[in-house]
């Protein structure tokens, strides 16, 4: 649940994390729509991300809410940081998707035509990753109740269908409300 107060005329949870509140007839927006730095935005229903580039104003992290479901229509990358001088303007991506209340809800759907997509992402529900004979490739991290690999990829020797490569952005520059997160990821040596 999101706590918030008016401050100075912008809508403020109380960690001082701007948030912004999609209105309820927009459904989809392109990955580039979300670039408030240090900002959560929050949908009340289900959602549609499409393709482009995370690029928040000035580098940085946000946190995506959906309550509801969350499909995610295309390939979504980072831009690219090239002078990049402090970790907290690390481009940094959190996803939260939650269930209604209806316990039908809370998942995050991948279509078949997306291969390449970024962030840490968390689902009260499933995620699904699309029946496609096309591989799949997380840079982030995948947390849910249940997973659903569709993918029927063959590649050359041991690639995999789905590949969720951990990235280090959740410890390096955590997203709003994922600093608990970072935590209680396991470490491996």
């Amino acid at each position: 649940r999101i706590s918030t107060e008016t401050k100075s005329d912008m809508l403020k949870n109380k960690y001082g994390n701007k948030v912004i509140n999609l209105e309820l007839g927009q459904t989809e927006e392109s990955i580039n729509f979300f670039n408030e730095n240090n900002a959560i935005y929050y949908k009340d229903g289900n959602f549609k991300i499409t393709s482009g580039e995370f690029n928040p104003t000035d580098g940085g992290k946000t946190t995506i809410i959906v309550k509801g479901n969350l499909t995610i229509s295309d390939n979504i990358s980072y831009k690219s940081q090239p002078n990049l001088l402090s970790l907290q303007n690390l481009n940094s991506l959190g996803i939260l998707v939650i269930d209604d209340g209806t316990k039908t809800k809370g998942n995050i759907i991948i279509n078949s035509s997306a291969e390449n997509i970024i962030g840490n992402f968390y689902a009260e529900g499933t995620i699904s990753t699309g029946k496609s004979t096309k591989s799949l490739i997380c840079n982030g991290s995948m947390i849910a109740h249940k997973f659903v690999f569709e993918r029927s990829y063959i590649g050359q020797g041991e690639d995999p269908s789905e590949n969720i490569i951990y990235d280090g952005r959740m410890f390096a520059n955590p997203p709003p409300g994922f600093l608990d997160f970072s935590k209680v990821v396991p470490r491996f040596s």
